[in-house]
């Protein structure tokens, strides 16, 4: 079966959705292909089934490309993030709550699905269509046409939105076939890694610590060189590690190949060795748990070498020594991550180089719009990524008329 229209755009997740809304508000005919039964899957299990939808602050520091921070400023001046927190509020009736102890933005009514169907209604309102089970297997430029092969169904348009994710959680859809289809359209991609995953170890001095949360500083270092400070919650698993800060700090591990340092009691060597002088008298346990949960304690002084009835006033320089670098400086033995399968994002894809910033066509082929997790562009766990999909589809949606 054949059928035509002026846009298609395939996927109908959060960016899928927020480019089909912006081109049918551009004037165009729109459909939007999904290769599963539901449209916005990822939105759906976001946030434990809360959708963090947004953050209420963001810079340009939440964002990783290997385009300049000038590219990544452009874009996302295009839509700034009041006016996209407005949208929901007031266009298509999704109030938001601010998570103060996070600074995280939730729908009000702490359900996931008022995101998606809000989104799914207002493109369906304005006259877009979204054909479900639609898994899209070639894509050709042929004349001024793209033509779509779904099964035994062969669409045509004039325009055609990329909003095909990357390749994780591919249980959501996200199989990592749009890097094909762009390859096949001109397009070079670049190489892809799991982003805001989870991290592995073979130290079972950690791994015994699984259940475990507590706040900690971090720092990505390579070659003495800090790429990245933060400072944000770790927990321990069965695994590894995982939480914020690990996610945040995932990338550089697993790209960059960086080391991880963790303080886990987010006080300087200075003022503990201060603390060593100021109570004397305690044990090294003691001192240690008055900050750390108990069985963190205990492994770090094993891993110091450092008996935990010791006082710290008697504690030799070396021992003192090893005390704080466990403390403040120790480098997590990381084996590996999690990979693709729990990664909440894909780094890397097509290079922002290959798109125009203006309006997100391709410079290879013309009518081609990219927009989302396809392009090369990551931002930190709290709903950054979810603010790229929105701004980058709105700018390629728009960008139709």
């Amino acid at each position: 079966m054949s059928s035509t229209t002026e846009t298609v755009v395939i996927g109908a997740g959060a960016a899928g959705l927020m480019a089909g809304i912006w081109a049918a508000r551009a004037g165009q005919k729109v459909v939007v292909l999904e290769s599963t039964a539901q449209a916005g899957k990822k939105i759906l299990i976001s946030g434990g089934g809360r959708c963090n939808l947004l953050p209420s602050v963001a810079d340009i520091s939440d964002f990783y490309s290997g385009s300049s921070d000038n590219a990544i400023k452009r874009l996302f001046r295009t839509w700034p993030l009041e006016q996209v927190q407005m949208f929901f509020e007031y266009e298509v009736d999704v109030p938001l709550q601010l998570e103060g102890e996070t600074g995280k933005l939730f729908p009000q009514a702490q359900k996931s699905i008022v995101v998606r169907d809000a989104l799914q209604n207002e493109l369906l309102n304005l006259g877009g269509e979204i054909r479900f089970n639609h898994k899209v297997t070639d894509v050709k430029k042929v004349g001024g046409d793209f033509v779509l092969a779904c099964g035994d169904n062969v669409i045509s348009a004039k325009k055609l939105i990329m909003a095909t994710g990357g390749k994780s959680v591919p249980n959501t859809g996200s199989d990592g076939f749009g890097y094909e289809i762009a390859r096949r359209l001109g397009h070079s991609n670049l190489p892809n890694y799991p982003a805001l995953v989870p991290l592995a170890t073979n130290e079972s001095l950690l791994t015994d610590l699984r259940g475990i949360s507590l706040r900690v500083e971090w720092r990505a270092e390579k070659n003495g060189k800090t790429l990245e400070l933060g400072n944000n919650d770790l927990l321990f698993t069965h695994h590894g590690f995982s939480g914020p800060a690990i996610l945040d700090a995932s990338h550089w591990i697993v790209r960059d190949k960086a080391d991880l340092i963790i303080n886990f009691t987010q006080v300087s060597s200075e003022e503990w060795r201060q603390r060593f002088i100021d109570e004397p008298a305690k044990t090294a346990h003691a001192v240690l748990s008055d900050i750390v949960p108990a069985r963190l304690a205990k492994a770090l002084l094993e891993k110091a070498n450092v008996k935990h009835d010791d006082r710290v006033g008697n504690l030799p320089a070396e021992k003192r020594k090893a005390f704080i670098d466990v403390i403040c400086n120790y480098k997590l033995a990381i084996s590996g991550n999690r990979g693709l399968a729990v990664a909440e994002v894909t780094g890397g894809g097509i290079p922002l180089d290959e798109v125009n910033l203006s309006t997100l066509e391709s410079k290879k082929t013309s009518g081609l719009y990219l927009c989302g997790e396809i392009l090369d562009v990551i931002g930190r766990i709290g709903g950054y990524n979810f603010y790229w999909a929105f701004v980058s589809a709105r700018l390629a949606g728009e960008s139709t008329k």
